[in-house]
């Protein structure tokens, strides 16, 4: 009888030491390098995104799948980053075992400002993929163990957008009218149902409250019961107050339409003598603010101009320069105040005062 258990013992032994064995070769044989995974696009030089297609799919990621010798199970990441050398990456998506995705416009938005690019910025992106093996389960296993291979490197240039408030349009003699003129006369969002822009507005200007681009859903003057003394008109709006900086404010659930004092910081410089004052309303070169803490304002810029920004119209403190600003776009430089290098011309003047970054596009 104890012979017959020693013997029992004796082969389930060598039984276990075989199929070690056995794992042990299948350790070894995952241990080798594997093969990375390739990524078959051919990506664009450069893509401007456009927050009206968030939805879309912004490209299909395709790659070969990696290899390491044996069936097993694979996680792929797929990452990006400002640089080559991927210091601080973000994280696109993961995959679980198949080769091909549909990135949406959002997908690739939202990754390319986590790794750095700001919004509505353009920069350099940098994507690859890389895999990891996983439990069957897609659980992770010991990280000596995943033997992580990274693919080549893809690059391409993006713009982003931002974060935007949903947004309503005042629209009339000034933008002649023109309901596709979505940028100047923007009203945004910034508490429920309540719409606020900050404009230059002329005395005698008429016009309406559009909700969407488009006629269909106009609002003239008797659709509010409460307008500013400035505001008059059943239909068309006239603005009857001086002309002059104003924020305009539209509650839709109020039904009410109100002028306010104009939120605004002001560019102060070489073209107006260095006159925080300057009477002049037509020479005067207001940044709104549009939403967030951020504003903008079409600016006139003269090659080689010197200028700062003031906070408070006719006063020089607290003021903004280029020892406190980060001045982003290339076009501007200098330590104190700062000099517009570009090209003499009109353009959209940024500056987030969250991020303290300053731009021209």
């Amino acid at each position: 009888m104890k012979r017959n258990i020693l013997n029992t013992f004796l082969f389930l032994l060598g039984v276990n030491f075989i199929y070690s064995c056995a794992e042990d070769r299948e350790i070894l044989k995952l241990n080798e390098a594997g093969k990375a995974a390739e990524v078959s696009n051919s990506f664009q030089s450069a893509y401007q995104l456009d927050a009206a297609d968030y939805n879309s799919v912004w490209e299909k990621l395709v790659w070969q799948k990696a290899d390491y010798g044996v069936a097993t199970s694979i996680m792929y990441s797929i990452e990006v980053s400002t640089d080559e050398i991927f210091t601080d990456p973000a994280l696109l998506a993961t995959v679980m075992g198949e080769n091909e995705l549909d990135v949406t416009v959002d997908q690739i938005n939202s990754a390319a400002i986590n790794s750095g690019i700001r919004e509505y910025g353009t920069g350099m992106l940098y994507l690859r993929i890389s895999s990891a093996l996983v439990k069957d389960n897609g659980s992770e296993v010991e990280e000596a163990d995943q033997k992580r291979t990274v693919s080549e490197v893809s690059s391409f240039e993006v713009t982003t957008y931002g974060s935007i408030p949903n947004h309503i349009f005042k629209v009339g003699s000034e933008s002649g009218w023109n309901e596709n003129d979505d940028q100047t006369f923007q009203l945004f969002e910034l508490e429920p149902n309540v719409f606020t822009g900050n404009f230059k507005m002329v005395n005698g200007e008429a016009f309406k409250i559009l909700q969407t681009k488009g006629w269909g859903d106009d609002l003239g003057g008797d659709y509010f019961t409460e307008k500013s003394p400035e505001i008059t008109g059943e239909g068309d709006m006239t603005f009857e107050g001086e002309t002059g900086f104003y924020k305009l404010i539209v509650n839709l659930t109020a039904k009410s339409i109100i002028i306010d004092e104009v939120q605004a910081l002001y560019k102060v410089g070489s073209e107006n003598d260095w006159n925080p004052s300057d009477p002049d309303i037509e020479t005067v070169q207001p940044l709104f603010h549009v939403y967030k803490n951020v504003y903008r304002g079409r600016i006139p810029f003269v090659k080689d101009e010197e200028f700062k920004i003031v906070e408070l119209f006719g006063a020089w403190d607290p003021q903004y320069n280029g020892g406190n600003l980060n001045l982003i776009s290339g076009d501007l430089t200098g330590d104190d105040n700062i000099k517009y290098v570009g090209e003499t011309g009109d353009y959209e003047l940024f500056l987030d005062m969250d991020s303290m970054d300053l731009y021209v596009e």
